[in-house]
Order: structure tokens, then sequence, then C-alpha cells
């Protein structure tokens, strides 16, 4: 027990999990929704609404610097114990999916004042939920979770975005599996569903999955009652259940070359 404790407090001087770093496998928090395949592919690895800021979208994204080595976690002190224990929980499973990656969170009352490096802080904006793409030289860079966003799926499609991955329906090759209906969306939004080009967004060759957890349902957005976006054969996409796919965690490993 001390010895994990002393792991855990060498991330960075004031920096440590608050329930993210456990000492038995009683303590694992309860699983975010996995698909049944990357229940497999996490039990593998070994633990070491979207209102983005315009300028901000990519899949995966290509841009020099915009990976993370230390992914540090600055929660806001207006967040509940409960709130703290979903953001820690979904970045608890997320360093288990990318073990490559230093997780961390400061403790409440503990400011990352000594940090020199970009960290994210998670924030109430009241304008939803949101992360910049990619990091970014930003200090704090900032992530908003409104009370509307508390699931740990949610939080963690967020994170996400923060680590490098935009929707998945903005890849550059998303028009062979579905279809934008630009008709039917609300014109403040049709710029997150533009697509990306091969030269500013990477697919890592992984398969385009309309139930990735990064990808919109069909009636998202919609000015009109209309889909927003189907499949090409014109099947609704469901993604309410916020299901964490085996195809998102390869696309993670694979940009982070865990």
């Amino acid at each position: 027990m001390k010895l994990l404790v002393l792991v855990c407090l060498a991330f960075q001087l004031s920096l440590v999990w608050e329930t993210v770093c456990f000492s038995t496998k009683n303590s694992i928090p309860k699983a975010p929704n996995l698909d049944k395949k990357a229940i497999s592919l996490v039990k593998g690895v070994k633990c070491s609404l979207q209102n983005i800021p315009k300028g901000h979208q990519r899949n995966g994204i290509v841009r020099p610097g915009s990976k993370w080595t230390n992914f540090f976690i600055y929660i806001d002190p207006s967040y509940s114990t409960n709130d703290r224990a979903l953001i820690n929980n979904a970045a608890y499973w997320l360093g288990r999916m990318i073990p490559c990656v230093s997780f961390g969170v400061w403790r409440k009352g503990q400011l990352p004042t000594a940090y020199n490096d970009t960290y994210i802080h998670i924030k109430k904006t009241g304008s939803g939920c949101w992360s910049y793409v990619g990091k970014w030289e930003l200090r704090p860079q900032e992530m908003s979770l409104d009370p509307g966003c508390m699931t740990m799926e949610t939080i963690m499609h967020e994170m996400i975005h923060a680590l490098g991955f935009d929707h998945e329906q903005c890849r550059p090759d998303r028009d062979r599996y579905v279809k934008i209906n630009w008709e039917n969306i609300e014109p403040e939004r049709k710029e997150i569903f533009e697509k990306l080009t091969y030269a500013n967004g990477k697919t890592f060759d992984v398969p385009y999955n309309t139930k990735s957890i990064m990808h919109y349902s069909s009636y998202d957005f919609s000015s009109n009652g209309m889909p927003t976006i189907l499949t090409k054969n014109g099947n609704i996409i469901d993604n309410r259940d916020e299901v964490i796919q085996w195809t998102d965690i390869q696309k993670l490993m694979m940009m982070y070359q865990c």
C-alpha cells in the first residue's frame, strides 16, 4: 500500500489520484459501458451534447505537439464528491486503455501552481459539454462539464476529444458510411458536421463505426425534428446508450503508440 501511494505521488508534486490509483482488484471502479471487443481489449491492458469551440475540430489530429505525455486534470472545486468520482473513474479507465500516457488528478483543495506544462481544467461554463481537440498551448486548457454532462461516458467522450479525436462522423472517409442531411441541421451547428480532409485528420485504418462513443445520433442538432445523419442505407443511428467501442480504444492506442 505504501509503495502504491509513493508511485501515485511521484506523478507531480501535489498531483495525486483521488480514486484512480488502486491497491486491490476490489477497489477498481465500475467500468463504463463497453462493447464485447472493447472489454477484451481493456482486460489485456495493464494499468500504469458537444459545444466545441470553433477552430478546434478534428478526428485523429495530426498537428505537431497535439499529443499528451501527461494528461493531468484539475477539477474545479464547485463539483460534488460524486461528480469528482465520475471524473476520476473516467480518467482511470482511459489510463487502462492507453497506459503509455500518465493520467493524474489533483486532490480537491490542491492547486496546480507548481506545474508548468499544459493541464486540463474541468469547470462549469454554462455552455454545455465541450473540449478542445488535442493538446494546445493553453495553461490551463479548459474542458466544460455542466450538470447535464455528468455521466462517465459523456466525460470520457470529452476527454477523448482532449486526447486528440474529433467526432466519428467528421472522419475524411465518412461519406462512404453515412449521409449528412444538411437541410435539417441547426444553422449554427453546421460547422461541427464538416468533414475533415486526409491532410488534417487520420483514421489509423480503423474501421468506421456508427456506434462509436464519438458518433452523433440521427436527431442530434436537428432544426426541424428530421434526421441530421443516417447510415448510407437510410437507417437511424442511436447512440444514446454511450457505449465505448473497441474501435474507439484501437484508435487511441494507435495514436499514442501504446
